[in-house]
């Protein structure tokens, strides 16, 4: 299995919190997907829980991605059968040959995130969900919390996540994913405000700093 090293190494961190602050196209989400396929493969019984804001951003995001990986990979497919009796297409619901299962689900606000608990959950683009959610969450996880986002600006994980002991923070880039198509690489390096970037009237100092260098920076 391929997968995105400066990703992957920081996920393994014994910290119960994991943050994956990143740039557009660093392979943060697809990277967190391939470890959780992984990790519930290697432990029995584990509930995986993947969170988006809403059903149609994890149809467009997580969930689709996390199809395509199992439909690329043997090894995760071997144990992640995309078949009737593994596979609940209504549900969002993926059925290990461990025993473990991955759900993917959104919630309209905290007392929604009140019901079920899980070992391993995971928040895509956390910016856009509501701190009391993954408070709620995160109290019913019992083995690791792992967050990701794009940096567009400061929100509640800087301000309540940022700097605690409990917590592993990442930050990854485009230059980390390996599997980057170059169009795309091209596309970002175009935000750099180079002087040619500059006299092309590409250059663009907020989309470098944050889809570029993945550091935070303001709502445009």
């Amino acid at each position: 299995m391929k997968v995105n090293e400066a990703v992957y190494k920081s996920l393994r961190s014994d910290k119960p919190i994991n943050v994956q602050q990143g740039g557009t196209s660093s392979g943060k989400t697809y990277g967190i997907l391939q470890y959780l396929f992984e990790v519930g493969a290697k432990h029995n019984n584990e509930t995986i829980t993947v969170v988006a804001e809403s059903i149609p951003n994890l149809k467009g995001g997580s969930y689709r991605d996390a199809q395509h990986i199992l439909q690329t990979d043997d090894v995760l497919r071997a144990w992640w059968p995309m078949d009737r009796d593994h596979w609940n297409k209504s549900e969002r619901l993926f059925q290990c040959l461990s025993g473990s299962r991955m759900e993917f689900k959104s919630y309209q606000d905290e007392y929604d995130a009140r019901s079920g608990k899980r070992q391993r959950l995971f928040i895509n683009e956390a910016n856009a969900v509501k701190y009391g959610i993954y408070e709620q969450l995160n109290m019913r996880t019992t083995k690791q919390t792992i967050l990701d986002f794009n940096p567009s600006a400061r929100f509640w994980a800087h301000d309540n996540l940022e700097g605690r002991e409990d917590v592993h923070w990442n930050v990854t880039t485009f230059r980390d994913n390996a599997f980057l198509e170059e169009k795309i690489r091209d596309k970002i390096l175009s935000y750099e405000p180079t002087p040619k970037n500059i006299e092309r009237g590409t250059a663009n100092k907020y989309r470098w700093l944050v889809y570029g260098l993945g550091q935070v920076g303001r709502l445009e």
